[in-house]
């Protein structure tokens, strides 16, 4: 017999609410039964339920372009904002640079690890000038002992170092194409004397202006400016957002 109370089976449209006496709830906890698969899921389309079928592991849900039903998508995989210029790790000794890169308009990311073979002082230079006076520097050593450097022949100028003391430096700046853009400030650690209970620190603001852009980094003794060898396993990896 339908819900109709007579023999004819037809069904009235019914809430399934008890709270008017048409039909029990829906009982949703592992009673009611329907056309589906385990994971489905169901919505409506205005007019009756739908069945979404589950998706592939790792799809996510999103509204369809139509915004009328819900649909399974695969994400795109997470990209970096910064785009890797040069990542450079010497296995045996040598000189350490970039090559040639281009990244014009954007900001730049310079990391270095190691230890030079023999030279005492670091630096970096620009486009492989080897020395040109090009660059201009305010260095504060340590953050207690003010000292300025103008005209160098490198970006910055770190002294003391040897080949038994391993340094860091971190350079940021932006590669615009005026000779005025082109302003990185940097910060170094190095262990000046193998045993130290602190590292020396600098902070440098430097600038080159030696042409339009910066297309290669080289490390190098600061005093001339010129290439160095670099102990095997020195790192030197330059970043571009």
């Amino acid at each position: 017999m339908g819900f109709s109370g007579g023999g004819t089976n037809v069904l009235k449209p019914h809430k399934h609410s008890s709270a008017v006496q048409d039909g029990s709830p829906l009982n949703m906890v592992n009673v009611t039964e329907g056309s589906l698969n385990a994971g489905d899921i169901v919505y409506s389309d205005g007019n009756a339920l739908q069945r979404l079928a589950i998706g592939s592991p790792a799809q996510q849900i999103k509204v369809n372009a139509g915004a009328t039903a819900p649909e399974y998508f695969t994400p795109a995989a997470a990209s970096s904002t910064w785009e890797i210029l040069a990542d450079v790790t010497l296995g045996v000794a040598g000189p350490l640079n970039t090559g040639t890169f281009s990244a014009q308009d954007k900001f730049i990311k310079i990391l270095y690890y190691g230890a030079p073979v023999s030279s005492t002082t670091l630096g970096v230079t620009c486009n492989n000038t080897a020395g040109n006076v090009e660059y201009a520097s305010n260095t504060f050593r340590d953050f207690t002992t003010a000292g300025t450097a103008n005209n160098e022949r490198s970006m910055f100028f770190f002294s003391g170092i040897n080949s038994n003391n391993p340094m860091f430096f971190e350079m940021s700046g932006f590669n615009g194409g005026s000779t005025d853009d082109k302003l990185f400030s940097l910060t170094t650690t190095a262990n000046l004397t193998t045993g130290n209970t602190y590292a020396a620190s600098y902070q440098n603001y430097c600038k080159w202006y030696g042409g339009a852009y910066i297309t290669r980094f080289d490390i190098v003794d600061a005093n001339p400016g010129t290439a160095i060898n670099f102990q095997a396993g020195s790192r030197l990896l330059v970043l571009a957002s």
